[in-house]
């Protein structure tokens, strides 16, 4: 496995410029439109229903992409669930009733809970989606109006 950063993905690079002036390699460019949902928990198909449309508004989304899309959603769910059951279980050990057992299962839930995190934030870097990938786009202020542009962002 190389080392370095992951690539940025070609859209990003042409929507934040080209400061470096390096010529940009054409790459694939798959059908876009939101993925086929398969059955998921009702936690991670509502994180689903959350995001594919946004997603899919911004063109970032194309029909391959529905495993990784899926993956993040079960991340999120995971770790909401796991953090749900964490709080329940620090309630117990604050009140003193807590058992030897809900030790073990806190050491697990909290295992849970930083692997669906991860498996969410791995998703959102690889689409550009974090506060700090965002920061680095710019939008001209004045800004004509490109078919092409609202066709694909619209």
């Amino acid at each position: 496995m190389p080392g370095g950063r992951p690539r940025k993905p070609t859209k990003l690079k042409l929507i934040e410029g080209n400061r470096g002036k390096r010529k940009i390699k054409p790459e694939p460019e798959p059908a876009l439109g939101i993925p086929v949902a398969h059955k998921m928990p009702p936690a991670a198909q509502a994180v689903w229903d959350g995001i594919a449309p946004e997603l899919d508004r911004l063109g970032l989304l194309a029909k391959i992409d529905g495993t990784a899309l899926e993956a993040a959603c079960r991340g999120v769910a995971q770790g909401r669930a796991a953090d749900d059951a964490i709080e329940k279980l620090q309630e117990l050990i604050r009140a003193g009733t807590a058992e030897r057992n809900d030790y073990y299962h806190l050491s697990m839930l909290m295992a849970a809970s930083k692997k669906g995190w991860s498996q969410w934030r791995a998703f959102c870097t690889e689409f550009g989606l974090t506060p700090a990938s965002r920061s680095k786009l710019s939008v001209p202020e004045n800004r004509q109006s490109d078919p092409l542009d609202d066709a694909m962002f619209a």
